[in-house]
């Protein structure tokens, strides 16, 4: 019995050893999809769009959003197809859903030989409106088909990053530009660029060393995008006028000016989430260097004020250097010193 057993554990041995190396080759070296970050926008009672970017591999590939109302997801949108060797924009709707119930989504994208999760998001339902909705002529279908990708370049590091419509209208005006032009879709800007997002907000793409992409969600504001090509780092200014702070400061009355400052709305503001990505805001009194979260900045007459709604920042002061760790829930205000 242990000659046996020694004589099939030597056959088990050779069989692995006399396999073709080539058989293991095209599945290691051959690259694979990436799928992104899913970002959720115009969430409704049973209705909800998924974006984010997809990278295609060297076979054909094809991406979808998974969801569910668990982390194990459950339901699928069906496959669509994206070509080439690009970094491409996909957005999709889900409808049918119950209302005012927390989901889970994620992009997928795969090949015949490979497959890759996206960092999953959360989200919940608005409640049902108090006049029923009037029935789906089709219950019981599966969601509206994705529509076509649109394939753009890859952003570079330290040179462009790739901007898209997540909502509303938003706006950009290149290095140099005289105007801001309205962007339609998915596009590739210099860094340098800047973004009006003041009345929607956009999916931004860069890029990061080796050839990795990170993405997040800015909006609620007016920003400039910029990036060295040494830490892969995307800073984004505020931008917009300080102006009306100044009727505050020469009314002589300190106290009565910074009354006034605290009651008017921030004179310029900003938005953001991303999902571990590297990405700092940049107000007029601190910067905030996010670590995959949900935040706010606001430039205020008589200070800057980051919020977190979801995981945490590292808020920098300007006039002290000193760096404070703001958590979800929590919030700074790094007083003005004029």
């Amino acid at each position: 019995m242990i000659r046996l057993a020694l004589f099939l554990r030597l056959l088990a041995l050779l069989a692995v050893l006399l396999v073709p190396a080539t058989s293991f080759a095209d599945d290691h070296d051959s690259p694979g999809p990436a799928a992104g970050s899913a970002f959720v926008g115009h969430v409704k009672h049973d209705s909800v769009q998924i974006e984010g970017f997809v990278k295609p591999g060297d076979r054909a590939t094809t991406w979808w959003v998974e969801y569910g109302t668990s982390d194990r997801f459950g339901q699928v949108t069906a496959p669509a197809a994206v070509g080439g060797d690009e970094l491409t924009y996909v957005s999709a709707t889900l409808t049918g859903l119950p209302a005012a119930t927390p989901h889970y989504v994620r992009l997928v994208a795969a090949t015949s030989r490979s497959r890759s999760n996206g960092a999953a998001a959360k989200f919940t339902t608005q409640a049902a409106p108090a006049t029923p909705a009037p029935a789906d002529p089709t219950p019981g279908t599966s969601p509206q088909p994705a529509p076509s990708p649109e394939t753009i370049p890859a952003p570079t590091l330290g040179e462009t990053v790739v901007v898209a419509v997540a909502q509303g209208t938003v706006r950009v005006r290149t290095p140099g530009g005289d105007a801001f032009e309205a962007l339609s879709g998915a596009e590739s800007v210099p860094v340098g660029s800047v973004v009006d997002a003041r009345e929607g907000s956009i999916a931004l793409s860069s890029a990061r060393e080796g050839g990795a992409t990170q993405e997040a969600i800015f909006g609620g504001g007016r920003f400039a995008v910029r990036q060295s090509g040494e830490d892969g780092f995307v800073d984004l200014h505020l931008r917009g006028s300080m102006r009306r702070c100044r009727t505050d400061r020469q009314s002589g009355d300190r106290r009565l000016a910074s009354a006034a400052a605290k009651r008017r709305k921030p004179a310029r503001t900003l938005w953001g989430k991303d999902d571990h990505g590297r990405f700092r805001t940049h107000g007029r009194d601190s910067v905030a260097t996010v670590r995959g979260t949900r935040w706010t900045m606001s430039d205020r007459c008589d200070g800057t004020v980051t919020k977190v709604t979801e995981g945490a920042v590292d808020v920098k002061v300007r006039h002290s250097g000193r760096v404070v760790r703001v958590a979800a829930g929590e919030r700074h205000f790094a007083r003005h010193r004029r």
